[in-house]
């Protein structure tokens, strides 16, 4: 996908994540991307995980690694419950329950409402597969590739697991009282990490220095972060089992609200054959494997008109029949996705919980195998899109350099085989990152901004493989069409053109399809998705002809739906 993507801000608004959309390619871009920035940096801090540590009488190591090897050992031969909260800004919760029982384990998630719960999902994992339960929606999958209606709750399961104490002693924090059973900690914010934070924090300062509009409401955040710098975040851990109890920091906190470790439970837990179950374990590609008319595409089925667009999931569709299901990332949230040449893998950005960073991965599609890419800094980093060449020798993974001021971003190359990967060129604030098709480079977006709210032009350039620029024209969201080696971009005006490899020749496409944005070429056909822009109902997904200008809409179902792409 473009660098018109999706940063999630995990900003809990009711039933869904509050995603900031980090667009590229308006004037807008400077305030809400560092806005996005902040926030991911922040989360790639409160992976403050069981490794920090240090009662009144502070308890010893070796009692707290001997309550988790207990703990373990339960978890080996017996039942297991726990339940952890997730709370919202309208003082709302998301609970997420899991009970396991040697190889089956049930899963559900509830709107927390006061006294009273309201169940939303529950998914049933048995011999290999997933029973779904949605609504009055009931269906069976293989694992991850459900998509469901409300694309946020992966988010939320993937933070619910339970996490023990794991002994790391490097990553201490500070012992500051016992209540109860739990030792509380205090792990402050510190080298390079604070360092990290601070400056994206001061970026955001600059920008609301500038800003014609005051945000009350980001200022009360702000102060939030300052208190997380200063003072760090607070770890409790249960003194008897060795479960981390709290963690994490501003609106990412975490609460075990149950754990249980259970003798027996009810025969019926697990029990699937006593209902109708739609399948929903066929390949996306069909019985023939073709997968010529196989898309990916953000969406978020439960979105109305007029509502926010709510987190966004990557799914694999099939325009012919329809068919969807989603990318099987193990992790939780998407930020993009590509597949392989071959349709074996796709490649994926997302978030690590408890990580706190966007890792690069390879899923294979047959396996649902993840194999994880990048050598530093690419493996602790913010890894915002990955383009695969050609070849599928190599990724182009752009990710924020934070230390290089603000908007700043830097090409990786990944190396798919091996895995490792280097660094090419300088920082640019960049998108729209194309392969040639020889492998040997790529036609990509620089923008020129003032560091803060205004982009003042953006350029169309070609990059070779050791980073060297060569301006084309000037343009945004440039799309390299390959049968004719010309490319598709955006014109100052809004339209469409396209124009040939040295940026001269410059021919609008149809009426100039003003309205449409994030395309994304076929390039054995030059055919073309395109997102079309409705304010009444919402982004949808168009097959442009780029020969024609003619647009025909992709048959979806209701919703929100953008950023499609081969």
């Amino acid at each position: 996908m473009d660098l018109l993507e999706s940063v999630s801000l995990f900003r809990y608004d009711g039933w869904h994540l509050d995603n900031v959309l980090v667009s590229f390619s308006r004037a807008s871009h400077g305030f809400s991307m560092l806005r996005a920035l902040l926030t991911a940096t922040v989360l790639s801090l409160i992976g403050l995980t069981a490794g920090s540590l240090k009662a009144q009488e502070e308890p010893r190591q070796e009692d707290l690694l001997a309550a988790v090897e207990r703990t373990s050992q339960h978890i080996e031969r017996r039942p297991i419950r726990w339940e952890i909260a997730f709370e919202l800004p309208s003082g709302k919760e998301i609970l997420v329950e899991v009970l396991v029982k040697g190889g089956q384990r049930r899963t559900r998630c509830f709107l927390g409402m006061g006294a009273g719960r309201l169940i939303l999902l529950e998914v049933i994992e048995k011999d290999g597969y997933w029973y779904v339960t949605e609504e009055n929606t009931r269906y069976k999958c293989w694992p991850y590739e459900a998509a469901f209606k409300m694309p946020a709750l992966y988010t939320f399961m993937a933070r619910g697991e339970l996490q023990l104490y794991n002994g790391d002693e490097e990553a201490i924090g500070h012992f500051e009282r016992m209540e109860g059973e739990a030792a509380v900690y205090r792990v402050p914010l510190a080298g390079e990490a604070r360092s990290t934070v601070s400056a994206a924090y001061s970026q955001l300062l600059q920008v609301m220095a500038v800003s014609p509009v005051p945000n009350i409401e980001l200022e009360e955040k702000l102060k939030t972060y300052r208190e997380f710098i200063d003072k760090g975040s607070e770890i409790r851990i249960n003194t008897r089992t060795g479960v981390i109890e709290k963690a994490g920091a501003i609106n990412q906190i975490f609460r075990v609200t149950a754990f249980q470790k259970l003798r027996i439970v009810h025969p019926d837990t697990f029990k699937v054959d006593r209902q109708t179950w739609e399948d929903r374990t066929g390949s996306v590609a069909g019985e023939e494997y073709d997968w010529s008319d196989v898309i990916l595409i953000a969406s978020n089925p439960s979105w109305k008109p007029g509502s926010e667009k709510g987190d966004l999931e990557t799914i694999m569709l099939n325009r012919k029949t329809g068919i969807s299901r989603r990318v099987p990332f193990a992790y939780g949230a998407i930020i993009d996705a590509c597949f392989s040449p071959d349709h074996r893998y796709c490649y994926v950005t997302g978030w690590i919980p408890y990580e706190g960073t966007i890792g690069v991965f390879a899923v294979d599609l047959e396996t649902h195998e993840h194999f994880r890419l990048g050598s530093e800094p690419l493996l602790t980093g913010m890894n915002l899109v990955a383009e695969v060449s050609p070849d599928d020798s190599f990724l182009a993974v752009v990710q924020i350099e934070y230390e290089a001021g603000p908007l700043q971003f830097r090409l990786h190359l990944v190396d798919t085989e091996s895995g490792d990967s280097i660094k090419i060129g300088d920082t640019h604030d960049m998108g729209s990152v194309n392969w040639l098709p020889e492998s040997n480079g790529f036609i990509l977006a620089i923008r020129e901004n003032d560091g803060l709210l205004e982009t003042k032009a953006t350029r169309i350039c070609h990059m070779d493989l050791d980073g060297k620029l060569t301006e084309l024209c000037q343009g945004s969201e440039p799309r390299l069409l390959g049968k004719s080696r010309r490319i598709l971009f955006k014109g100052e005006d809004g339209s469409w053109y396209t124009c040939n490899m040295q940026g001269e020749d410059r021919q609008i496409v149809g009426d100039g399809l003003k309205g449409f944005g994030s395309p994304s070429a076929n390039n054995p056909a030059d055919n073309v998705l395109m997102t079309k822009f409705d304010d009444t109902d919402g982004p949808r997904p168009y097959l442009v002809d780029i020969n024609s200008g003619e647009a025909k809409a992709v048959d979806v179902g209701a919703g929100f739906w953008s950023q499609p792409r081969w």
